[in-house]
């Protein structure tokens, strides 16, 4: 798997396909990236700085601007 978008990703979408495996008859045959955005092209869909949309991400702030702690 590849790491270019990260072990987080990766987890949670090996995790995704185990969850739906799981139910009997079902197989993943394929997972699409092609919706995903990055946080640049977050920002430029909302008009909102690459740092706005980090700090979003990685929850050191809330949507309406305040830090949290």
């Amino acid at each position: 798997m590849s790491t270019t978008r990260g072990p987080k990703l990766d987890a949670a979408i090996l995790s995704a396909i185990a969850h739906a495996e799981s139910v009997e008859g079902l197989r993943v045959v394929r997972v699409d990236d092609l919706d995903l955005l990055s946080m640049s092209e977050i920002a430029t869909r909302i008009g909102r700085s690459r740092e706005c949309v980090r700090l979003w991400v990685t929850g050191a702030r809330d949507r309406v601007g305040f830090r949290r702690r």
